[in-house]
């Protein structure tokens, strides 16, 4: 009987394992991909910014640009950590989509 037990003890801990490391995998990947291209996106807005002229990047920053695009890119970044902690949580448990 206990070697029934740890045979199936041993089965179930080595599909936890496997699951896990396959979700991590999945999360790590995506969500560094999707922070690259949000850094690559940042970049270039914030370079056609500065080559603006100056009295209409003041303009903009009296305007609220600045704390606009702030907001939009934390945004952004909140929706890639949110979507990395379902695909690890998801990924692990196997409920949800």
């Amino acid at each position: 009987m206990p070697a029934v037990l740890a045979a199936v003890l041993a089965l179930v801990a080595r599909f936890l394992v496997t699951k896990l490391i396959t979700a991590f995998g999945i999360a790590f990947v995506t969500g560094g991909i999707s922070a690259y291209m949000l850094n690559n996106f940042k970049s270039i807005i914030l370079t056609q910014i500065n080559s603006m002229s100056p009295t209409i990047y003041s303009i903009t920053m009296i305007a609220g640009l600045g704390e606009a695009l702030s907001i939009i890119f934390g945004a952004i970044a909140f929706k890639i950590a949110l979507t990395v902690g379902k695909k690890i949580f998801f990924g692990v448990t196997g409920y949800g989509v």
